[in-house]
């Protein structure tokens, strides 16, 4: 069975367990942009904060939205792992399965200490903010980190290559 959750927050000091829909584990490509029929997901205006006992994880894919996310505990699924957020604090562990792993980080990523964001299969991370490392990142399949700063100033959050800069990335961890 899938699950959907929408809310304004939510604080996860337990666990969030998604189903699997044979039907949707197929990942597309499209100009390197990616697409999913996700069958699992949480939808958050506000925040997500999954404490270090939390568990959001899924025996199939997860869509994942939020204003803000703050995770000290494990966010995992067994194929696609989509990531939306204007700001993420990471401190435990993110965990993506065989398929797709995108994050995409509209201001600030913080990969803390001792935490991990892996991926069995393509791992892609981007952020048009600040990126600081000081954490652990690594794929089995392909591996892209972004860190673009959008030049367009009209207040709009669309940008094109030849209007970004890269800035920001501070690695003291593994890549």
């Amino acid at each position: 069975q899938s699950v959907s959750i929408t809310a304004a927050s939510l604080r996860n000091d337990g666990s969030v367990i998604g189903g699997t829909d044979p039907r949707v584990n197929k990942v597309s490509a499209k100009s390197q942009r990616y697409t999913y029929p996700f069958a699992n997901r949480l939808f958050l205006t506000k925040t997500l904060c999954n404490t270090h006992s939390g568990q959001v994880s899924s025996f199939g894919d997860w869509d994942i939205s939020a204003e803000k996310i703050t995770n000290d505990g494990t966010i995992s699924s067994s194929t696609n792992l989509r990531i939306k957020s204007k700001e993420l604090t990471h401190g435990g562990r993110v965990i993506g399965g065989s398929g797709m792993t995108d994050i995409r980080i509209r201001e600030k990523l913080t990969n803390q200490p001792d935490s991990k964001l892996w991926s069995k299969g393509t791992l892609y991370v981007s952020t048009r903010g600040n990126f600081i490392n000081l954490g652990e990142i690594a794929s089995v399949g392909f591996l892209s980190v972004h860190v673009l700063e959008a030049a367009d100033e009209s207040g709009t959050d669309e940008s094109t290559a030849d209007e970004s800069v890269a800035v920001g990335l501070s690695s003291y961890g593994l890549i």
